[in-house]
């Protein structure tokens, strides 16, 4: 027996072995892969790289966060809000519908004007106009307008009291004043 037989025979017998199972795997076909394997292998992948980027992007904390994080949140709070000016919007909408409605009251009242005249006008109006002091009648435009009748100037000419009035007309019968003016 050839010397250290017994101490290297455990190691050829392994390497025998091993040399063997090498042989028939070459033999047989050793590149294969299962079946619809490249069908999933996309979304396989796909899943690792989202799982392995959603483990890094919530991995921590970063570094100098809350050194910075005060600074950050003033910035945002002391931004000045954007002033929106009603003037602008005043003159661009409301002067266009002014300037429409102005020629509309314009058209309205230069198109429909009838001719006013003395029938048109209810007794009761006249009569509210000259007890509100808004016509004057004296002796002169009642001589104008009726020129049939004659005056006598010493009516318009003495003064009578309110009080004298007042007593004529407690004393007479207002029907029979009535009726002889």
């Amino acid at each position: 027996l050839p010397e250290n037989y017994f101490e290297t025979v455990e190691d050829n017998v392994i390497a025998a072995l091993k040399t063997e199972n090498l042989q028939n795997k070459i033999n047989t076909k050793v590149f294969t892969t299962p079946e619809n394997y490249f069908d999933s292998i996309e979304d396989i992948v796909l899943a690792k790289l989202k799982a392995e980027a959603i483990q890094e992007k919530n991995s921590g904390i970063p570094k100098n966060y809350f050194d910075t994080l005060e600074d950050k949140v003033i910035g945002k709070v002391k931004k000045e809000p954007k002033v929106i000016s009603l003037k602008k919007g005043f003159s661009k909408f409301i002067a266009p519908i002014a300037i429409a409605a102005s020629l509309l009251l314009i058209f309205t009242l230069t198109n429909n004007q009838k001719p006013v005249t003395f029938e048109s006008i209810a007794a009761s109006d006249i009569e509210n106009w000259i007890d509100n002091g808004n016509i004057d009648i004296d002796a002169l435009n009642i001589v104008s307008m009726y020129p049939d009748i004659e005056l006598n100037d010493d009516i318009y000419t003495s003064t009578i009291s309110d009080e004298e009035v007042i007593d004529y007309l407690n004393t007479e019968d207002l029907d029979l004043i009535i009726y002889e003016n």
